[in-house]
């Protein structure tokens, strides 16, 4: 299975090569992959210095901050590495002071990983939730290094690509964490001699709440005592169907809207929608006061999860027609959430639109304008601080993976 692998593997190679002539991030992964000085970026680390090892794709780092928070606490001498897929990650990596070494992964063949594992001599490998690269698990495996891929989840349904895959690389870790039962049983389907699987949640529930515990500094623009609706992560398509809920309830709730991508075009055409539909607007970098009565327009990166602290509702974007974004920092601050009919990719929205607070469901589905207002309506009065409060301390009670992923590192350094 390998030979065939490695076989497809130099293919894609090749073409890859020929794609980043054609594709600006694939042309920046490759740049990241070049030596620097003549030392490849992998080796580019005193040798021998025995880390912790962790592989996330890219936005999969978030699983592994509270980890490796975790284990500085304990053991701050302890050295941390982390290999990465995607140069997205790179912004979020160099603002953790946690980590002591971080580099793009090497490719994926025998030699370049036998070659990293002998300079970094690791003591154990922690991949979060996705990205199983064959060459890397199967180098590790014939050093005997312990491997361990934690906050895995897996659909019922899925392709028999996929299933093969699970069935050749599943077997070369230690043990696989995953976040529920159901994942387990999906895993085992099929293929019954996965023995290694166990239950033990989603460590990103431990980062989101470490984030709202360590939130960064806002403007102090929330002076009124009025209920706060806040669109986040918002496409143009979420947009225009919030529009009409913003207009018919502005007088009564507060709207913010965060962009995705607050470029200059998104921008553009946000202000011009909200001109059209004569509905006032601020930008939170050109004010100190914000008026209520207007939209207050985010067009910065990184305050989203913090802004979340002023809200009362919220409506995640993606999910109207790409794939709705994450829904979890709302929740945990416990407000009603709205969501487009795209939101199967995300676990806790599956999750949520199921539970009850009290005699509500914390998320709610629409697929137009006309629902949206409709539901907003009628739900908004009923909202109140005690549903807050439930839905806060149920996010909590998901808390922990992190302990346990510390706990198992322990036993097998």
């Amino acid at each position: 299975m390998m030979k065939i692998y490695a076989l497809f593997y130099r293919l894609g190679l090749s073409m890859l090569f020929i794609a980043r002539l054609l594709n600006g991030k694939i042309k920046a992964g490759v740049k990241l992959r070049k030596k620097q000085n003549k030392i490849k970026p992998w080796l580019n680390f005193a040798a021998h210095s025995r880390p912790v090892w962790f592989h996330c794709a890219s936005g999969e780092f978030e699983y592994a901050k509270p980890v490796i928070r975790a284990i500085k606490n304990q053991n701050p001498q302890t050295k941390i590495l982390v290999t990465f897929f995607s140069p997205s990650v790179l912004n979020s990596l160099k603002s953790s002071p946690e980590i002591d070494f971080f580099c793009p992964t090497p490719w994926d063949t025998r030699t370049e990983w036998q070659e990293f594992i002998e300079h970094h001599q690791p003591q154990a490998l922690l991949v979060a939730r996705t990205d199983l690269w064959p060459q890397m698990l199967a180098t590790s495996k014939k050093n005997n290094i312990p491997a361990l891929l934690f906050s895995k989840t897996t659909k019922k349904r899925r392709g028999l690509l996929k299933r093969l895959s699970e069935r050749w690389l599943l077997p070369y870790f230690k043990d696989v964490f995953c976040v529920s039962q159901e994942d387990i049983d999906n895993l085992q389907e099929g293929h019954k001699g996965f023995s290694h699987l166990h239950k033990s949640g989603d460590t990103r529930y431990d980062q989101c709440l470490y984030r709202i515990q360590n939130g960064k500094h806002l403007k102090p623009l929330k002076n009124f005592n009025r209920p706060v609706f806040i669109a986040g992560s918002t496409w143009l398509s979420d947009e225009l169907v919030l529009l009409p809920t913003i207009k018919d309830m502005i007088s009564e709730v507060s709207f913010i809207i965060a962009p995705h991508e607050p470029t200059k075009k998104h921008l553009g055409e946000l202000i011009k929608n909200l001109e059209q539909r004569d509905i006032p607007f601020q930008l939170y970098s050109e004010i100190q006061d914000w008026n209520p009565l207007q939209v207050l327009i985010i067009d910065q990166v990184g305050i989203l999860a913090d802004l979340y602290s002023w809200g009362q509702f919220a409506f995640i974007g993606g999910s109207m027609d790409r794939s709705v974004h994450s829904v979890m920092e709302p929740l945990a601050q416990g407000l009603l959430c709205f969501v487009g009919p795209e939101h199967e990719n995300n676990r806790e929205a599956l999750l949520f639109k199921q539970e009850k607070i009290q005699d509500m469901t914390p998320l709610q589905v629409i697929t137009d304008s006309d629902l949206l207002l409709r539901r907003f309506r009628t739900l908004s009065t009923s909202w109140s601080a005690k549903h807050q409060m439930e839905l806060k301390m149920r996010v909590r009670e998901k808390s922990g993976a992190s302990d346990i992923v510390l706990k198992w590192i322990t036993n097998n350094i």
